[in-house]
């Protein structure tokens, strides 16, 4: 069955956002709602999702490595296997990550450029193009993901293959790339896409290309801000020339298709500019909402009627956060604005494009769920859930700080250590037995915005 759009917006309480409100008036194209910050319970968010199946919001990811996320000895990163593993979203996997390095800037948390297996981690050796042929390169920076091989198995390889390949074969999840949404729609996203580098002159603000092409990469993987500026009646980047906004677009998108196609695009690459448009995080965010990839099913539903739009996404630490510790970039003033010069543009021009709220639903909640290794974590949380049920926000948040200094050392340490800010997937630790995450009682029974006090008091106490 599937939801009338009305009463999923009641459900959701989306009329009690400033912004949605805007949205619906008329006087914003796109908000960014956090359902971490209203008065939602976990039980009645899951339940929607359920009840509807037309509905599966997207967990992005990245490419990288998934066989401990599925087995749930990921530490923080467990929240993607409870998602992914219970159907209450799907992973939808973001593929213009770096390699990890000794330069910031590197995914440390995926590990793009590694294999990682209980706990224990193989650098893979890393080659890029280096004008004539792919050369090894060391480690000292990061790389960008599509323009990198790896020798694996004894043969040179796309890291993008490999690491996809992997990822199908270890973790029983309905991966879908985030490559093949924009590719799969390629003729809308860059006439989309086109119209808004043409549009990004008459804003008059420094920001307005990067928040389009962030930035420009070497064939070689290395990536430096975008800086694209007019020129003539084309476009330049980074020292290539673009003849019109199209090509830019183009060029962008045929970087997305590497993630897909990595052998064909290698073989143009000695053909190809030396620098590569890369579409931006915002702008991407923008195409998961009007692109629907909250329609995973394959069908059309309520969410894209009147009168609005409606695009659920699970975000984790950085997208989404912790209320009230952080609320994620997303709902920053500037991540808002951003947001709207991207739609604004657009909407009225393509049928396709909608005033559009997307409401964030926090990965971090399941934070607070230990696995099936820890059974007297789960005896120990339940008790603090019935504590702080119905307290609200600040009340919960004070609760859950004491108590987490009272009890911390009664948890387990692979739950404490998800806590520790910067903590991503174990590695080089003992072998950990396959495990399930498990949902304490009274843990669908907290509000939302009262599961995020708790898990940002947790983190407060860890730091």
């Amino acid at each position: 069955m599937s939801i009338d759009t009305r009463e999923l917006i009641s459900e959701l309480r989306l009329e009690e956002s400033f912004g949605a409100q805007e949205v619906a008036a008329g006087r914003r194209s796109i908000a960014a709602v956090h359902l971490g910050l209203g008065s939602l319970t976990i039980g009645k968010v899951l339940q929607l999702i359920e009840a509807d199946e037309t509905l599966t919001p997207p967990r992005t990811g990245h490419l990288g490595n998934w066989s401990d996320i599925a087995a749930t000895r990921a530490g923080p990163m467990d929240f993607n296997s409870t998602i992914c593993s219970n159907g209450y979203g799907y992973p939808l996997i973001y593929g213009f990550n770096r390699t990890e390095s000794s330069a910031p800037g590197g995914d440390e948390a995926y590990a793009p450029g590694s294999i990682i297996d209980r706990g224990q981690r193989i650098e893979l050796p890393i080659y890029t193009w280096d004008g004539g042929q792919f050369s090894r390169r060391d480690r000292e920076q990061p790389l960008f993901c599509p323009l990198v091989k790896v020798e694996h198995q004894g043969a040179l390889r796309p890291l993008a293959a490999t690491q996809w390949q992997r990822m199908r074969e270890e973790a029983d999840y309905p991966f879908t790339s985030w490559a093949s949404v924009l590719i799969n729609n390629r003729p809308l996203v860059s006439a989309l896409l086109s119209k808004l580098i043409t549009e990004a002159p008459k804003q008059q603000r420094n920001q307005a290309f990067d928040e389009i092409i962030s930035h420009a990469v070497a064939l070689d993987g290395t990536v430096q801000r975008g800086a694209l500026e007019t020129e003539g009646t084309g476009f330049r980047l980074a020292g290539v020339h673009y003849r019109d906004a199209e090509a830019v677009a183009e060029a962008a998108l045929d970087l997305v298709s590497a993630l897909l196609e990595p052998e064909a695009f290698f073989e143009r690459i000695g053909a190809m500019p030396a620098r590569l448009p890369v579409i931006s995080l915002q702008c991407t965010n923008v195409l998961f909402a009007l692109l629907s990839t909250h329609r995973h099913r394959g069908k059309k539903g309520p969410l894209e009627e009147s009168p609005y739009r409606v695009h659920p996404h699970w975000g984790a630490r950085a997208m989404a956060g912790a209320p009230p510790l952080r609320s994620g970039y997303l709902m920053r003033t500037s991540a808002q604005r951003s947001l709207r010069a991207l739609v604004d543009p657009l909407l009225g021009e393509y049928p396709e494009v909608q005033p559009t709220v997307l409401a964030l639903i926090p990965a971090a909640i399941f934070m607070l769920c230990p696995t099936s290794r820890e059974p007297a974590d789960a005896e120990l949380l339940a008790g603090l859930f019935a504590e702080v049920a119905g307290l609200g926000v600040e009340q919960a948040t004070s609760s859950a700080s004491r108590w987490f200094s009272e009890h911390r050392q009664s948890l387990s340490p692979y739950l404490r250590n998800r806590f520790i800010a910067g903590a991503g997937v174990p590695r080089d630790a003992d072998p950990l037995a396959v495990a399930e995450s498990v949902q304490p009682p009274g843990f669908r029974e907290l509000g939302i915005a009262e599961a995020c006090a708790i898990a940002a008091a947790f983190e407060a106490g860890s730091a």
